[in-house]
């Protein structure tokens, strides 16, 4: 009897082996995931009623924080700071800045494109996040 207690152990243990590797690897994975992020837009294009897009000053940047659910947009006089709807599907992960008129979406390689409209005016900006590093 001991014996078949035994072999269903060890049957059971094999089938788990593989599902507990895929779970510790995800945990593992999480706190990276749950680093802010500073993304720096390399071009950004000023897009205006009845004209065509055109490329404008890029002073600005964003910090997006996945885990806190917070958007904040950047230039040399501070940020301010914004409760974001974050989704994600697939490899592209968004940031909706509802009512706002400003979502972000990063993407495979973590390239990233954010789209704010300013009265009828729509800049888009594009370039790279990378997980901010903490002091």
């Amino acid at each position: 009897m001991s014996m078949m207690v035994a072999e269903r152990y060890m049957t059971y243990r094999s089938a788990m082996l593989p599902k507990l590797i895929v779970i510790a690897s995800a945990l593992i994975s999480t706190p990276l995931i749950a680093q802010p992020m500073t993304c720096r837009w390399i071009t950004k294009q000023q897009c205006d009623p009845g004209a065509a897009c055109r490329p404008a000053t890029n002073k600005a940047w964003a910090i997006a924080d996945i885990a806190a659910k917070q958007y904040q947009r950047c230039d040399m006089n501070g940020c301010d700071s914004y409760e974001a709807a974050v989704s994600t599907a697939g490899s592209y992960t968004t940031f909706d800045l509802v009512g706002r008129g400003v979502f972000m979406k990063i993407g495979p390689n973590n390239a990233a494109t954010e789209v704010v409209s300013l009265g009828n005016s729509i800049l888009v900006s594009q370039g790279t996040c990378r997980r901010s590093v903490s002091s």
